[in-house]
């Protein structure tokens, strides 16, 4: 079995870090407030498709009790919540 070189290969098997930690706090520095409670810009559709769809559910539900009768409101926010769900799973399907 040959000797390998003390130096030689050293940290080859060590995992490589896509980001610095000088890029991870300029990274931070440009998100901003809004960058800290929706995340990167990969990830803020998703945050803002899932509070849309939480609205809606609320006042979906707030409709149906209230105003039962009131079809236009309640096929409205229907079509937000499907859209929104419709959004989050064609786009989980795609990216896998």
């Amino acid at each position: 079995m040959p000797m390998s070189n003390p130096g030689q290969n050293q940290g080859a098997n060590l995992p490589q870090s896509p980001l610095t930690q000088f890029e991870l706090e300029r990274n931070r520095q440009e998100l901003g407030l809004l960058g800290h409670v929706f995340g990167s810009y990969r990830n803020a559709p998703y945050y803002t498709a899932s509070i849309a769809i939480f609205v809606a559910l609320g006042l979906l539900g707030y409709v149906l009790i209230k105003q039962p009768q009131n079809t236009a409101a309640i096929t409205l926010l229907g079509a937000i919540v499907t859209g929104g769900l419709g959004f989050l799973f064609g786009r989980s399907s795609l990216s896998s």
